[in-house]
């Protein structure tokens, strides 16, 4: 069978240019495709992530820096993702054993927490103004339900 190597079109008769384009049409080889071999690579357990957007995230970063990584999910986690589009469960981001300390040096600043500066103190609610806004809260509770009723 001929094809335009061009525009990708097929042909079964005996045309010998690409009525669409005008190039000149080449022999398809329907041969069986060559097998490939599969390469195994020693993995090591890297980090845990705490969502799927994050492991996406951790695996995009180790993959764009030439790190084979893939991610695995924990428990039913894989069940859960598919039916309701998140996992409590944690997935698991494994990186290849070789460039381990690589990959663990460029996901070590992205899992980090922030410390807290001492320029910005920690701020406590006061219990008082905490049982102010539960007694606002249940007062407009009341007054709706007595309004509907």
């Amino acid at each position: 069978m001929k094809y335009c190597p061009d525009c990708g079109e097929e042909y079964v008769n005996k045309k010998q240019t690409c009525s669409d384009c005008g190039t000149d049409l080449i022999e398809q080889d329907v041969s069986e495709p060559e097998f490939r071999e599969t390469e195994f690579v020693e993995t090591i357990h890297l980090t845990t992530a705490s969502s799927e957007m994050e492991a996406t995230m951790l695996t995009e970063l180790l993959e764009s820096n030439g790190i084979r990584a893939f991610k695995e999910y924990r428990e039913a986690g894989g069940y859960l993702s598919v039916y309701m589009g998140e996992t409590s469960f944690g997935v698991d981001i494994f990186a290849d054993r070789e460039r381990a300390a690589e990959a663990r040096e460029l996901v070590a600043p992205v899992q980090e927490e922030p410390d807290q500066t001492e320029d910005e103190p920690i701020e406590e609610e006061d219990p008082g103004k905490k049982r102010r806004k539960w007694l606002a809260r249940g007062f407009i509770v009341m007054c709706v339900l007595l309004f509907l009723f």
